[in-house]
C-alpha cells in the first residue's frame, strides 16, 4: 500500500509540474562544478518525438513501473540525447525515468539502465524547464572555457515536486553534462 500511495504522489507532483505556465527568470550565471558520479541504476522509457509529449510519456512510465512493482528510489529524471537546436522537433530523443534498485529488472517497454559517466558539469537551473535551454547553454560555455568536452546525453533532475501553484521562480532543475577533459 505504501508503494502505491508513493507512486501516486510523485505521479500527480511531476506531471502537475509539467504545466506550470512559463513566463518566469531562469538562472543567469549558472554556477557551475565538476562532479565525480556514482554509478546508479534508473529505469526509463525512450521516447522519439517533441518535448510537448513528455506528460504523456511520464504517465505511461509510471504506470508501467505500478503494474510491475517497481519502486522509484529517487526523484524523476530525464535525458536528452539529441537537442532542438539542431534536430527537428519530430526528431528528438529523449527518455524520462527513476533511480531504481540495481537488483530491479523491468519487462518492456522499462529498460532498466546504468548512469556510468563518472564526470559532469553540474549546475542547478532556477525556473521554468522551457527557459533550461538557457543554463544549459552557460554551461556549456563554461566547459569549452575550462577545458572540458561533452561525453554523454544531459540529464535533468526534478528537485522539488511542485503543483501547478508553484510560480516558475521557485522551480529546480539539477542539470548534469556528462564531461571529460579536452
Amino acid at each position: 500500500m505504501k508503494q502505491k500511495i508513493l507512486f501516486f504522489t510523485l505521479a500527480v507532483f511531476f506531471i502537475s509540474s509539467l504545466s506550470v505556465p512559463s513566463p518566469s527568470p531562469s538562472s543567469a550565471d549558472a554556477e557551475v562544478t565538476i562532479l565525480n558520479i556514482t554509478p546508479f541504476a534508473f529505469c526509463s522509457m525512450t521516447h522519439k518525438g517533441p518535448y510537448s509529449e513528455m506528460q504523456a510519456v511520464i504517465t505511461q512510465l509510471i504506470n508501467h513501473m505500478q503494474n510491475q512493482n517497481i519502486t522509484p528510489q529517487g526523484p524523476p529524471v530525464s535525458l536528452y540525447h539529441s537537442m532542438p537546436d539542431d534536430t527537428e522537433e519530430a526528431d528528438l530523443e529523449w527518455e524520462v525515468g527513476f533511480p531504481v534498485s540495481p537488483h530491479v529488472e523491468p519487462q518492456d517497454p522499462l529498460r532498466k539502465k546504468v548512469w556510468d559517466h563518472p564526470m559532469v558539469a553540474q549546475a542547478v537551473h532556477i525556473g521554468s524547464y522551457e527557459t533550461s535551454g538557457d543554463t544549459i547553454a552557460e554551461m556549456l560555455e563554461w566547459m569549452d572555457d575550462n577545458g572540458y568536452v561533452q561525453d554523454g546525453p544531459i540529464l535533468g533532475k526534478y528537485l522539488n515536486m511542485p503543483s501547478p501553484e508553484t510560480p516558475p521562480s521557485k522551480l529546480r532543475t539539477e542539470i548534469w553534462i556528462p564531461c571529460r577533459e579536452d
